[in-house]
């Protein structure tokens, strides 16, 4: 929690180099700390391992900037809840943390233990082609703080086109390595893991697509159209991991996987027409 605060403090203060030292600080020494551990903790290797994790995130703490002094000395739980956009923003981001967890366990009602460690196996290296959304939300967040309130898709598209195209083919680049290395890593146990991480990957072409939106969305507190959407995208995703096996054509993997590239492509439909729509009530009342 401290990393996380942190860090978001020099987001928000513009300290990138700052922000992206210090997790490469933090995995480096992770690792080598992991490394003498698997070698020799044996039994205790686990909690010797959460120990090592925790000392490296209070080690790149260090490299971040300091958090602020409080205005109150204690958080006050009733205020907070009382508050709208608070509740609002933790329903958000409680369906933001559901969502990427959906397939995984509406597999593991539809499919076998082997078609569940199948998509697991592809599912772990999605992490990587994951981190290039995060790291592009990092920049635009920050880049959004002094926009014009409302701005339609296409303008905010154009503003953001170098990062985008920039994080589309780096996105590229990390689903074609994953998709060779898959196969060498796992020893071929699972031959439909690489094309399961390939589909898993597209997902993130649109979410990379919504950034901007998203965090314009988040920026002007219309939390109400955010909470749709993703309580659209929970819908879709859960509807095709579920009842897409039951149409056969594809593996019930294959379905899981397919569910979330489906889902957010519907999230980011919702958000472009409320986007237009928010644009033409805004040119009507001038």
């Amino acid at each position: 929690a401290m990393f996380d605060f942190s860090r978001t403090h020099a987001q928000k203060s513009g300290g990138f180099n700052r922000y992206a030292t210090s997790e490469l600080v933090r995995c480096a020494l992770f690792l080598a700390l992991t490394i003498p551990i698997l070698m020799f903790a044996g039994p205790h290797a686990v909690w010797v391992l959460l120990l090592a994790q925790a000392g490296s995130y209070l080690a790149a703490v260090r490299l971040l900037p300091t958090l602020p002094r409080s205005q109150r000395e204690q958080l006050n739980v009733r205020a907070l809840l009382a508050d709208r956009t608070s509740v609002g923003l933790l329903v958000y981001f409680a369906l933001v943390g559901a969502f990427g967890q959906l397939p995984m366990l509406a597999l593991e009602h539809t499919g076998s233990e082997f078609e569940l460690a199948a998509f697991g196996s592809a599912m772990r290296y999605y992490g990587f082609a994951l981190s290039v959304v995060i790291a592009l939300n990092v920049v635009l967040l920050p880049k959004r703080a002094g926009k014009q309130e409302t701005i339609g898709p296409l303008s905010l598209w154009n503003q953001s086109r170098s990062m985008l195209l920039g994080a589309l083919a780096l996105l590229v680049a990390i689903a074609v390595a994953g998709y060779l290395a898959t196969p060498v890593i796992d020893g071929g146990r699972y031959p439909d893991a690489p094309l399961l991480f390939l589909i898993l990957s597209s997902a993130l072409a649109p979410g990379i697509v919504m950034a901007p939106l998203s965090n314009s969305f988040l920026r002007q507190r219309r939390l109400f159209d955010l909470i749709a959407s993703h309580l659209l995208a929970n819908a879709v995703c859960a509807a095709v991991a579920l009842l897409g096996p039951r149409w056969g054509v594809l593996s019930t993997p294959t379905w899981a996987a397919v569910s979330l590239p489906t889902a957010i492509a519907a999230a980011l439909a919702y958000l472009i027409v409320a986007s237009w729509r928010q644009q033409r009530l805004a040119a009507h009342s001038q």
